[in-house]
């Protein structure tokens, strides 16, 4: 994997997508996701924005770290509404999401939720 956290990469290329969609579609293949990979990350963003873009400004422009209180497992009010207001259409399109595929983020979950699968990269 190129990147052992999305966070961070996935957030600039949705950034991109305010101005020119294919130009999002094309950060998120630079990243190593497919096509359709890309397109939904890039929908996801699109829906988020809709939903959600004056808190995640507002998070943005704060510095909020991406949990509160840090180290604990509660998201900040800007992942909490991606999560509550694309996460339900994005897991039915994307399939898995990090968590089932037991990768980690910068963003901190209970581990209950994050599938324990053995990657095994050659």
């Amino acid at each position: 994997m190129q990147y052992s956290d999305l966070t961070n990469p996935v957030r600039s290329c949705a950034l991109r997508s305010i101005i020119d969609m294919n130009e999002a579609v094309e950060c998120l293949n630079k990243i190593g996701f497919t096509e359709e990979c890309s397109t939904i990350w890039m929908y996801d963003a699109k829906n988020t924005r809709k939903d959600c873009l004056w808190i995640c400004l507002y998070e943005w422009a704060i510095g909020a770290p991406n949990n509160i209180p840090t180290n604990s497992t509660n998201l900040n009010p800007c992942i909490k509404c991606d999560e509550d207001k694309s996460g339900p259409i994005f897991k039915v399109v994307a399939g898995r999401t990090r968590r089932d595929s037991g990768l980690k983020s910068s963003i901190n979950r209970p581990p209950n939720s994050i599938y324990e699968v053995t990657h095994y990269y050659y």
